[in-house]
């Protein structure tokens, strides 16, 4: 999770200092240029320090809730009765996915989320059938 974020992260910082740097590169003053550069640098020292905390948290959580989302629907399948306890786990499941990840999905592609639901549940689907399959050759 925190690579993840780090990897966005570098990859935007560094579009933005490109974009920065360009604009900066057009004043004809080479002392005011400087002192623009300089303190364009000083606010990427403050902007990956921000970054990082934001990272570690947005890691921590991401780890937590992906715990989480793994061991509810395991304890709901052990601890309710046979046919009910698969369905509601089966529940948690499909809502943690399709809630979280087609939001993530469709924020990141930024295409409207039906389209993205539609996508997500194609994707399940074949994932399932997939391993449905390799599970009854072997």
């Amino acid at each position: 999770f925190l690579l993840g974020g780090k990897t966005e992260d570098i990859a935007d910082l560094l579009t933005l200092r490109n974009l920065i740097y360009y604009s900066l590169s057009d004043i004809p003053d080479k002392i005011e240029r400087d002192k623009s550069l300089k303190l364009a640098e000083s606010l990427f020292v403050i902007l990956r320090r921000e970054r990082g905390r934001t990272n570690y948290l947005s890691a921590f959580l991401c780890s937590t809730s992906t715990f989480l989302a793994g061991i509810i629907p395991i304890i709901a399948f052990l601890t309710i009765p046979a046919p009910l306890g698969a369905i509601i786990s089966l529940a948690i499941v499909a809502a943690v996915v399709l809630f979280f990840l087609v939001r993530y999905r469709s924020q990141k592609t930024k295409i409207h989320w039906k389209i993205t639901l539609i996508e997500t549940a194609a994707i399940i689907t074949v994932a399932v059938l997939a391993s449905l399959l390799i599970g009854k050759t072997f």
